[in-house]
């Protein structure tokens, strides 16, 4: 099962695309493959993740967030969250690194999600609108 959670970040000044104005960093649909998962006749569902200010949600389980707290004193873009996934017959409890890798010239908005318990890590790009 693949475990995610979300932030309750600090609000942002100004959203990104895909991301209303007083949204966290991480809320909004994230994909592993980008735009392709982004859409519903991809097939690819599994690979999407929706996030909002209290729960992610996978194409098999969702995490509700228990607690979060900034880990970087850079800005908001990167918190440690404990967890409660549900999905596949279990319910777990977990810990979770999500970091957002801001849009530049080279590439778009990016989140990092890391499982500090084994350092795993999978990156997402920012579905668009």
């Amino acid at each position: 099962m693949v475990r995610v959670a979300m932030g309750l970040a600090a609000v942002l000044a100004f959203g990104t695309p895909g991301q209303a104005a007083n949204d966290p960093p991480f809320a909004g649909k994230w994909a592993v493959e980008g735009s392709k998962a982004c859409k519903p006749q991809a097939g690819d569902n599994d690979l999407l993740l929706t996030v909002t200010t209290k729960r992610l949600s996978y194409y098999a389980s969702t995490c509700d967030v228990i607690s979060a707290r900034r880990v970087s004193r850079s800005g908001d873009n990167a918190h440690r969250f404990k967890l409660r996934c549900t999905g596949e017959g279990q319910t777990t409890n977990s810990e979770l690194i999500l970091v957002v890798l801001e849009k530049n010239e080279l590439r778009p908005d990016m989140l990092l999600h890391i499982e500090p318990a084994g350092w795993a890590v999978l990156s997402y790009l920012r579905c668009p609108d």
